[in-house]
């Protein structure tokens, strides 16, 4: 027997009782409505599976540039005793330069020695490290300099002289009630330059990041500008000029393994 309805009609010409939502076979409503949330949910399942798997894939790899570009250590610091002072006064004067970092949270600061003759060869750094000549004479102006290049803090110049330095016979260290202390925040601004500017270097940023920051007083303030403290300020505190700025701060703690404030 035949049947009477055409193959072509829809839900055998019976739309109020019978749907059929993915033209297969005509369902009662509420079995067609189970059916199609099964579809949907799978459907979700099958897209949400596929955006986890995305999800994770990406962090899988960033996780493998993490382990394979690790921060940079912080460059070791290499001293010309130009000045040819003793080794009792440069110690001092480093270890307070050192202690203003620890203060800022940044640990890790090495100190290394180079022969005054060994340095002059050198118009960059030695593998790319920080340097500075300790001086004593009254020629240049500066307390300090720091001639900071891509990848390269400058050293030497046969037609300049010291490319960067600090002067201990500058009038900002020589008056000063407390001398070995103001050398030694005068070491740490000039170290701070050459963090900053080695780092704004190697990210490709430009060199705005370590200019002098004289809004308010800070460890980048221009030499001339700030008031240096008359000495350490106590354990479990920080003078305001011995600062470094919070968003300094973050742009070193980017680049360079150092302590979280």
């Amino acid at each position: 027997m035949t049947s009477s309805i055409s193959t072509y009609a829809y839900v055998l010409n019976n739309p109020l009782s019978l749907v059929d939502p993915f033209g297969m076979s005509p369902k009662g409503a509420k079995e067609t409505a189970g059916d199609t949330e099964t579809r949907v949910n799978y459907s979700n399942d099958k897209a949400n599976e596929r955006e986890k798997a995305k999800v994770e894939k990406k962090a899988a790899e960033q996780k493998k540039v993490n382990e394979n570009s690790p921060k940079n250590k912080i460059p070791e610091v290499w001293i010309a005793n130009v000045a040819n002072i003793s080794v009792e006064k440069l110690s001092l004067i480093l270890a307070n330069a050192t202690a203003i970092f620890v203060k800022n949270g940044i640990l890790g600061l090495k100190f290394n020695f180079v022969d005054v003759k060994e340095a002059k060869k050198h118009y960059g750094t030695y593998k790319y490290q920080m340097f500075i000549a300790i001086r004593n004479d009254n020629n240049p102006s500066a307390s300090g300099l720091s001639k900071i290049g891509p990848g390269e803090v400058g050293v030497y110049d046969e037609r300049i002289g010291w490319l960067s330095y600090i002067n201990l016979a500058h009038s900002s260290y020589t008056s000063h009630k407390n001398p070995i202390y103001a050398q030694g925040y005068g070491l740490a601004h000039e170290i701070l330059h050459q963090l900053l500017g080695l780092a704004s270097y190697a990210r490709r940023e430009g060199t705005n990041v370590f200019d002098h920051e004289d809004s308010i007083e800070n460890l980048n303030m221009d030499g001339m500008k700030v008031q240096i403290p008359l000495g350490l300020s106590p354990p479990g505190t920080i003078h305001l000029a011995e600062t470094i700025l919070q968003y300094q701060y973050d742009y070193l703690f980017k680049t360079y393994e150092t302590n979280e404030r």
